[in-house]
């Protein structure tokens, strides 16, 4: 039975016993200096989390149009207005962070995972340069963007860090930036 990657992830969490953690889902791609860059970057300012910009390619691999730059920091509000926490961008430092695991959920669990830590307080720290191609593909889950839509506003209005007003206005923004994103 498939349990859907978030479910796939935390199996590799339990079995995991470095200090850096990084995912890399099987249709996306790293730059060949993407770790090396992101671990300097980490230890220099001590973070717990560090993402890095990406940009968009298609099933054969060409680019696309669209590309997310990341934000200096993100914190809780700030990425509900613009979730530019791309899943195969991150790098955790487990040393800061401690053991963490994906929520159960079929879709947007990395959401889901960036609201739960972003909510406890740690901050995510943004490597502005392209290291990684994330691959649009025909029929991915992602790709329903009504579905996406409606999964992201029920994932915000459980974020009780934040007052309803604050929420609504964030999914606002999300929904703007999610189209935004794609058209760079």
């Amino acid at each position: 039975m498939n349990s859907g990657a978030g479910a796939s992830r935390n199996l590799g969490l339990q079995s995991a016993s470095g200090q850096f953690i990084a995912f890399l889902d099987a249709d996306d791609i790293w730059l060949p200096s993407k770790l090396e860059k992101q671990l300097a970057f980490m230890l220099d300012r001590k973070s717990a989390i560090v993402h890095t910009s990406y940009s968009f390619i298609n099933e054969s691999g060409r680019p696309i149009s669209g590309r997310v730059n990341v934000s200096k920091h993100v914190n809780l509000n700030s990425y509900m207005r613009n979730t530019e926490i791309g899943m195969s961008t991150v790098l955790i430092n487990k040393e800061i962070v401690g053991n963490f695991e994906f929520p159960e959920m079929r879709t947007h669990e990395d959401a889901g995972l960036w609201l739960s830590l972003l909510g406890y307080g740690f901050k995510a720290e943004g490597l502005d340069e392209i290291l990684v191609y994330y691959r649009v593909r025909k029929g991915q889950l992602s790709a329903n963007k009504i579905l996406a839509a409606k999964t992201a506003f029920n994932l915000f209005i459980k974020v009780k860090h934040i007052p309803i007003h604050k929420r609504l206005v964030n999914y606002s923004f999300y929904a703007f930036n999610s189209i935004f994103k794609r058209l760079r």
